[in-house]
Formats: C-alpha cells, structure tokens, sequence
C-alpha cells in the first residue's frame, strides 16, 4: 500500500463502526496487532467524536480506536500481521494530523 491509501484508510478508521458491524468478518488493531473476528467486538463499544455523526469501536484488547476490518481494506491487502504492521508504522512514525 503506498503512503496515501495508508493515511485514508487512518483517517476511515473514525467512521467505520457500520462496515464493521454489517456482517461477520475479520478485524485488527493497528496498534496491538490483534487480529479477531468483528463478532468478538461488544455491542455497546461505539463512540463518536464530539460534534460528529459517525461512530467507531475500539479494539477490545487495547481500547484503541485503530480497528480496520476487511471491508475498510477493500481488497488492496489481506488482513493479516504485516498489513497492521504497515499501517502502525505510518501512524505511529511521526506525528501526523489526521
């Protein structure tokens, strides 16, 4: 994934609660690197930002906000280790305003 599909999918990560929660699938944290099905994420997990609409859900393991799911990925990588690797390395690299 190149630098800018990278930050997009960052930033989605505040606004995915209804992809993730649309059907079972896999899901990651791109912080603790857990990996687990979306049915393992609690129903009263969401959170909205102040003054915004959309929710997200954070990760069960850690409590961050980072959770992609499949859907979020929308085929341009696997959900798996490396992947999550890629993404915290762009997140977590330098501060960026999101």
């Amino acid at each position: 994934m190149n630098e800018e599909t990278i930050m997009n999918l960052i930033r989605s990560t505040g606004q995915n609660e209804a992809r993730i929660r649309s059907h079972p699938q896999m899901c990651g944290c791109y912080r603790c690197m857990a990996i687990f099905p979306s049915s393992e994420l609690k129903p009263d997990n969401s959170f909205r930002f102040p003054g915004q609409e959309d929710t997200y859900v954070s990760c069960e393991y850690c409590g961050f906000d980072g959770v992609v799911c499949e859907d979020d990925l929308e085929g341009i990588a696997p959900l798996n280790k490396e992947t999550l690797k890629q993404i915290h390395e762009a997140a977590f690299s330098v501060r960026r305003q999101f």
